[in-house]
């Protein structure tokens, strides 16, 4: 990731990303994979280079803030056996899915086929890069406390009455299990708003 100066205008961001494109194509493997811009309006690019290059882009380019691999940042989550305490509970009052508020959820992603959470999906929308399978099990974690609340899911055989559906905004790293690509979540939550803008 090349992320330029933060008050380099857009005019000026498409200069310095020409004369990088004329540097990668002297350069024979180093390539331009995609732009975009930060929730916050900064511009950065996605390309494949070497370390000489990095070096030279650092050392010719004052407008260049930053050149670095893809941040990922942590999930954790619990096996998916649940301890509980066995205490009893009524069966839930069936709601339509259809009118109940939504919620996107930016996360790993979710079975496709979940027991409980399938009826309650809206959509899903991928971000750049990322994942579009379940790799561990905190994208479900995370859905299933945003639909049903602080529910006890280890004492049901059926789910709990539902609060909300959800929108799954899946930004799971598609290399390594149990991150998340940082760099994505701003493009991927920009296409959730296109996809379900209300």
């Amino acid at each position: 990731y090349i992320k330029l100066q933060p008050l380099i205008s857009e005019i000026e961001a498409d200069l310095v990303i020409h004369a990088l494109n004329d540097i990668f194509r002297a350069h024979p493997g180093q390539s331009l994979a995609g732009k975009g811009r930060t929730y916050l309006g900064r511009f950065y690019l996605r390309a494949k280079l070497n370390a000489q290059l990095v070096k030279k882009l650092a050392d010719e380019f004052t407008s260049i803030q930053s050149l670095h691999p893809p941040i990922y940042a942590f999930t954790e989550s619990i096996p998916p056996e649940i301890i509980t305490n066995a205490s009893a509970t009524s069966s839930p009052s069936v709601q339509s899915p259809q009118t109940l508020p939504c919620v996107g959820v930016v996360d790993t992603a979710v079975p496709q086929e979940h027991n409980w959470l399938k009826p309650y999906r809206r959509g899903i929308v991928l971000g750049l890069n990322c994942s579009n399978t379940e790799n561990d099990h905190h994208g479900s974690m995370v859905a299933s406390r945003v639909v049903f609340g602080e529910a006890d899911l280890g004492s049901s055989q059926t789910p709990p009455p539902a609060t909300c559906r959800f929108f799954e905004v899946r930004v799971g790293s598609g290399k390594k299990e149990g991150k998340i690509l940082g760099e994505s979540v701003s493009d991927a939550l920009k296409q959730a708003i296109i996809s379900a803008p209300d």
